[in-house]
């Protein structure tokens, strides 16, 4: 029994990836936006650019990274940007079915948590994120390993695990806000819990590993990391429209 994604499973999804990406040599209309705002990011000042760009910048920031060495495959150009792009999204697209993997295994058992690795690989849906030139699978990494070391934390009180959550699903918020659901979801579950505990009158942990000390770190770690984006954005989102 293995406690780790098969391999086989993360080959086929790398070759659907590619193949994805050969049939698709067009960005997607939304992908273009990530587009200009990566060829920003290579020109001009950072902060400058977050400022100015209606998109959150993770993304982006990572296709700017990435297409120095899409062109020396590709050379400059149109293509470099595309394929730069739809590889960030197939990575993270492959490094999901860690979370995913680990999680379905925790939650229920190794053949349920093959299967679910499986399906993901092969259904349309979310297949078709992983060479797409958006956001979305960059956002579903950090919302699957948020959740996974969520659910960690919650299973096993571990301190270590509930900051990582926070800190993961606050570096997620910066590629989508969606991910904020993430950290709100753990510590209403940890509070509830809690409660219950103290109802049935059960043994609570020692003082170092309380829950409410574990879970209130998590919320502080999500929100000191959101907190830097909205201090160089000057608001906490602009698909919320919440201003500084």
């Amino acid at each position: 029994m293995t406690r780790r994604c098969p391999l086989w499973i993360v080959l086929l999804g790398a070759a659907l990836s590619l193949t994805g990406m050969a049939r698709t040599p067009l960005p997607a209309q939304d992908g273009l936006k990530f587009i200009r705002v990566a060829r920003q990011f290579q020109t001009e000042p950072w902060a400058g650019v977050i400022r100015g760009s209606d998109q959150h910048p993770l993304y982006p920031g990572c296709i700017a990274l990435i297409q120095p060495l899409a062109s020396r495959v590709v050379g400059q150009g149109p293509d470099s940007w595309r394929i730069a792009a739809q590889g960030v999204s197939a990575l993270a697209g492959l490094l999901l079915l860690l979370p995913l993997f680990a999680l379905t295994r925790a939650l229920f058992d190794e053949p349920t948590a093959i299967l679910a690795a499986l399906l993901f690989v092969l259904l349309p849906e979310p297949a078709g994120i992983t060479h797409e030139t958006l956001s979305d699978a960059l956002a579903l990494l950090a919302f699957m390993f948020a959740l996974q070391l969520g659910e960690y934390a919650l299973r096993t009180n571990g301190l270590a695990a509930a900051i990582g959550c926070g800190v993961v699903a606050g570096i997620g918020y910066w590629t989508r806000p969606e991910v904020a659901v993430v950290p709100i979801v753990v510590v209403i579950t940890a509070g509830l819990r809690y409660a219950v505990d103290r109802y049935r009158r059960m043994d609570l942990p020692t003082q170092a590993q309380h829950p409410l000390v574990r879970f209130a770190a998590l919320g502080v770690t999500f929100l000191f990391v959101v907190g830097m984006y909205a201090m160089v954005k000057g608001e906490v989102s602009e698909k919320l429209a919440l201003r500084r």
